[in-house]
């Protein structure tokens, strides 16, 4: 785990402290937990005409919130009115968030929700979610974003590559300056149908690869194969879904 990794996750803890009141703040990190669909709505509906872009904030700093911002206000200059902006979640980083929206005179354009209990729907009703982490495992909203058919760009970090089948399945952006995202976002926005392509390839990727069954038999492979006297030093398929005996080599 690098210094910033671990500022990050410290500065988290004391947030979360200080919102309960108490001073134990759980959070956990984990690469693959897989998906449960069951308790999704896999609907067909999706909004007509909006387009909405979104992120979801935890609070840490290397969800680079910033980067999805200078994102936002780069394309309203290009499509000036055309595209309404959200972040759902909370934490520390949210001061900063308000501040540099002002700062950029987005008030009209990015819509802060804070926590909600009904992100799923949330995400459903997205045209297109934006990842611009600077590190990251395998991040749960892009599993459920898949699953939902709402089309993904994000950062070429962590498991997200894998996940996407480097590109095949989402749009991966290599360097993280706004314009790299904006050149990723546009042709999205300007082709409906591909954008909706997109998604329902991605939402199968996900109900074949990446399902809470198939990751928790993937491990009970692990284990018999462990128990048989198998080396078990990791096994993978090529859709990108992996288990390991070994560490972790970071967070």
């Amino acid at each position: 785990m690098n210094d910033d990794v671990r500022k990050t996750i410290e500065e988290h803890r004391h947030w979360l402290a200080g919102r309960s009141g108490g001073t134990r703040a759980d959070l956990t990190l984990a690469d693959l937990e897989g998906l449960d669909l069951s308790g999704i709505d896999l609907r067909e509906a999706k909004l007509v005409g909006a387009k909405l872009r979104g992120s979801n904030l935890r609070g840490a700093k290397l969800k680079r919130a910033d980067l999805f911002l200078r994102t936002a206000h780069r394309l309203q200059e290009l499509r000036p009115g055309g595209i309404d902006f959200y972040i759902v979640g909370d934490g520390p980083e949210a001061g900063r968030c308000r501040a540099l929206i002002e700062v950029l005179g987005l008030e009209g354009d990015v819509h802060m929700l804070g926590f909600r209990p009904d992100a799923t729907a949330v995400l459903a009703a997205m045209d297109l979610l934006l990842i611009t982490s600077d590190h990251e495992g395998l991040p749960m909203v892009l599993l459920e974003a898949m699953s939902l058919g709402v089309p993904v760009v994000a950062s070429a970090v962590g498991g997200i590559p894998v996940v996407l089948d480097h590109g095949r399945y989402g749009r991966l952006v290599s360097g993280q300056q706004p314009q790299r995202y904006v050149e990723a976002v546009l042709p999205l926005l300007d082709d409906p149908a591909g954008r909706q392509a997109l998604a329902s390839l991605a939402r199968q990727r996900v109900r074949e690869h990446y399902t809470a069954a198939r990751n928790a038999s993937a491990y009970l492979d692990l284990y018999g194969r462990l128990c048989a006297g198998g080396s078990g030093a990791r096994t993978a398929d090529r859709s990108g879904t992996a288990v390991s005996s070994g560490k972790s080599s970071g967070a």
